[in-house]
């Protein structure tokens, strides 16, 4: 393969995913170095990830060098972002000089006892720059992961999540972050409704034929009925084992969660009302109420995708 073609082909695999850099934020919060290069490095030799050194151009495994590569640049751009992004809310203090990095690589087609040439290619597309240190504050550690979309759903850890579920639960976090309480609790609401509809459409599928499903199924339109009498008729078709009870078993919830999951939501339903010209809320949508309902939000919203889960499996 000639160099420019295998520069060409390592620049076109290079790809920074948002789930890339989300695990890339998760593994730095949980160490304590402080060096940001040793820290990239570590971030990449978590993933078992390797680059040749230097790159052979021939022989059989070229494309698949190519690729390891391109997975090591990604892996350290995506570490790089990440720590942007962690000194964006405040999780990470930048100390030092800022480096600047333009990834190097080596090749060569040299194979001894035959001709060839070595070189290296100098990515300056892929440039990227990090403080040499960082540092982490009390302060994160004491706001948990309320101010950073990518650790708050780690924490849920909510397996084939609905995009606009995600998306929901994102801009939630990023109004809290801003104190826009309103605004949080009203894109907290849409995601547990996302939520709720989930697990209604997977309890309609795993109980065919059921007059509770068919309830369901019918609360499943929003536009003739509210999200209220849905969570209901979940609540209530869950309430009968001879339903799903099995369901359950598998999903090792029991009915006081669900029925907590069911009231938390009524909570956050009647903080969001507050959006509707005229309605005053019991109780302001202040910083105490509105953490208490995110801090809470991860077991009750776990609790239903628990059950929407198991549903799905005795679906199959």
């Amino acid at each position: 393969m000639r160099p420019d073609d295998g520069e060409k082909a390592v620049l076109e695999r290079v790809k920074v995913s948002r789930a890339d850099i989300a695990a890339a934020k998760g593994f730095v919060v949980s160490t304590t170095e402080h060096s940001t290069s040793k820290l990239l490095d570590q971030w990449i030799a978590s993933n078992e990830v390797s680059c040749p050194r230097p790159l052979l151009l021939r022989g059989d495994n070229i494309d698949d060098d190519l690729r390891k590569v391109a997975r090591f640049l990604s892996l350290r751009l995506a570490g790089a972002y990440a720590l942007w992004e962690l000194i964006g809310t405040c999780h990470l203090i930048p100390a030092g000089e800022i480096c600047e990095e333009t990834p190097t690589i080596d090749y060569t087609t040299v194979i001894p006892g035959s001709g060839g040439q070595s070189g290296g290619w100098l990515f300056h597309k892929l440039t990227f720059s990090y403080p040499s240190r960082i540092y982490r504050p009390m302060e994160a550690a004491q706001r948990g992961v309320f101010t950073d979309g990518d650790l708050y759903l780690q924490e849920l850890g909510l397996v084939d999540l609905h995009p606009g579920i995600e998306e929901a639960l994102r801009e939630a976090v990023r109004c809290f972050r801003y104190d826009l309480f309103t605004g949080t609790v009203a894109m907290l609401g849409a995601a547990s409704e996302g939520i709720w509809v989930e697990l209604g459409r997977a309890l309609v599928n795993a109980c065919p034929g059921s007059s509770k499903s068919q309830k369901i199924d019918s609360g499943l339109d929003m536009s003739s009925r509210g999200i209220g009498y849905l969570v209901k008729q979940i609540v209530e078709i869950c309430e009968d084992r001879s339903e799903t009870g099995d369901i359950l078993k598998q999903a090792n919830v029991t009915l006081a969660e669900l029925r907590s999951a069911a009231l938390w939501w009524d909570t956050v339903r009647e903080a969001r009302n507050v959006l509707h010209w005229g309605v005053e809320p019991a109780f302001a949508n202040s910083f105490d109420k509105v953490s208490a309902l995110m801090l809470s939000a991860a077991s009750h919203l776990i609790t239903l995708w628990k059950i929407r889960t198991a549903a799905l499996n005795i679906t199959l």
